[in-house]
């Protein structure tokens, strides 16, 4: 490999780096976690939820089923029907859901949520338990419909909590003051750029529109080995 190629991909790994330095010093973090051999955070679990909410003049819905983000979703009559079909109140992308596979209802009579299988081809299932007609659902049911799985919960109080303590207002206040003091100080400082600033401007032009004596200059000041 010549000496060119060498210094052209040097220099595109130390500009990735610095990408990630800029914009993402989390992911920068897991990477050279993984160079060390240090345990790597999991990431977040994505569990599917409806969360039925009754304390409220207008009982609602609270879920991510819709492209796994979270939403209210309210309804006239109380009565959210999901499948596969655009006729649904809830549309699901998913192919062992019939089109209008099963509802979940809110009846004020009973003050209670409950699931209703609409002759569903594959059926509604509520703790593994098939659901013939109807089943009143409670807090923290699981619901099976199809290939879609989701936890069922059901929010009925609110609850109005003290004031906070002034002491844990100014810690806070201070920790967030502190944060946007050190997230200012990173983005704004490079120990490379630091040194090298006229270097540092040379960085963000295209790899093309630096001579091979500019590649150098860089390289031999970021690098004290070969790749």
């Amino acid at each position: 490999m010549s000496e060119a190629v060498k210094l052209v991909e040097k220099l595109g790994l130390y500009q990735v780096f610095l990408k990630l330095y800029e914009h993402n010093r989390e992911l920068l973090n897991e990477i050279l976690h993984l160079e060390e051999g240090s345990a790597v955070t999991l990431e977040p679990l994505r569990i599917k939820y409806v969360i039925g909410v009754t304390n409220s003049s207008h009982p609602h819905l609270i879920a991510n089923l819709l492209g796994s983000r979270t939403q209210t979703l309210m309804q006239p009559e109380a009565i959210w029907v999901i499948g596969r079909g655009s006729g649904a109140t809830i549309p699901i992308s998913e192919e062992r859901l019939s089109r209008r596979h099963a509802a979940i209802q809110y009846r004020r009579d009973t003050d209670a949520f409950y699931l209703h299988d609409l002759g569903s081809t594959n059926g509604s299932f509520v703790n593994g338990e098939l659901v013939q007609s109807r089943q009143r659902l409670t807090d923290g049911d699981r619901i099976r419909l199809g290939n879609l799985v989701f936890t069922f919960f059901e929010c009925r109080q609110r609850l109005k909590l003290a004031h906070t303590e002034p002491q844990l207002l100014e810690h806070l206040e201070r920790n967030g003051t502190d944060k946007r003091m050190a997230d200012q100080k990173a983005r704004s400082t490079s120990p490379f750029l630091d040194q090298h600033g006229d270097i540092g401007d040379m960085t963000t032009r295209p790899l093309t529109s630096l001579t091979a004596a500019q590649q150098a200059r860089i390289l031999d000041r970021f690098f004290d080995r070969e790749v």
